[in-house]
């Protein structure tokens, strides 16, 4: 038996790293999924690597705009006959404080981590209603605790986890829950983009300290966090809303 079996999904961000993971998991559970990305040649990479069939709808889509959100919607509507689970996985880093980071910087991280979730389950409110779906929105653990040199992402982060207690309140009257999920150091391109700046050019000099926050010591595979995603879309946490869960290797724990 596969946890989504029939289940009907739209994930953001879905052309690499943990978004391509989840994808890739929710296909494996038995879930159709319209997956929506930026970047179009990544999508198409994805859509010829899974090879899916017609369970696999890709979408090159800015989170930032409405207008993408109700085509991405749409096109749930149309190929699946409508939507089960909204993941709000899509998400940019910026590294800089309030003095170093410019106004463009800080409002377009704003708008792709923040404004994006605003707008996504606006659209897909309408669907997730009949169904009584399930939305997982991305958060970090620097969404619980802060950072030094991340002034952007960092408020972005808890933003997440407060617009997720707040819909998963407005919500419960119809049914549809609402989660976040909060990983730590995630073995991506985005997290790579990270250790360079911190080993100052060297990746690996900066993947050593990011192994040095957890006490597990090592980085996360996005099939753990898709693992976790799975787990909060499906019928096994039927009663869980309203919560940021930590997937950080202890880090929270100190």
């Amino acid at each position: 038996m596969t946890r989504l079996g029939g289940k009907r999904a739209l994930v953001t961000g879905g052309a690499a790293g943990i978004g391509r993971a989840i994808v890739e998991a929710f296909l494996n559970e038995g879930a159709s999924v319209v997956a929506t990305d930026i970047d179009a040649d990544g999508l198409d990479a994805l859509g010829g690597d899974l090879e899916a069939g017609e369970r696999l709808v890709t979408l090159p889509a800015d989170v930032a705009s409405a207008a993408d959100w109700e085509r991405a919607v749409s096109l749930a509507r149309e190929r699946f006959g409508g939507l089960d689970i909204l993941v709000n996985n899509a998400g940019i880093e910026m590294l800089g404080t309030v003095e170093t980071l410019s106004e463009d910087a800080w409002d377009r991280v704003m708008a792709v981590n923040v404004k994006s979730m605003y707008l996504g389950a606006r659209a897909a409110l309408p669907l997730l209603r009949e169904s009584r779906g399930v939305v997982v929105n991305m958060a970090s653990i620097n969404g619980l605790t802060g950072v030094a040199g991340s002034v952007a992402y960092v408020t972005s982060k808890h933003a997440i986890v407060g617009f997720t207690r707040a819909l998963a309140l407005d919500c419960a009257k119809d049914g549809i829950r609402v989660n976040a999920v909060c990983p730590g150091p995630v073995d991506t391109p985005m997290v790579e983009r990270v250790a360079r700046l911190l080993g100052q050019g060297d990746a690996e000099a900066g993947y050593a300290i990011l192994r040095t926050m957890t006490p597990l010591g090592r980085l996360i595979a996005p099939a753990e966090v898709a693992a976790v995603v799975v787990h909060l879309a499906s019928d096994e946490a039927s009663f869980t809303t309203g919560t940021a869960y930590p997937i950080d290797g202890g880090f929270t724990a100190r």
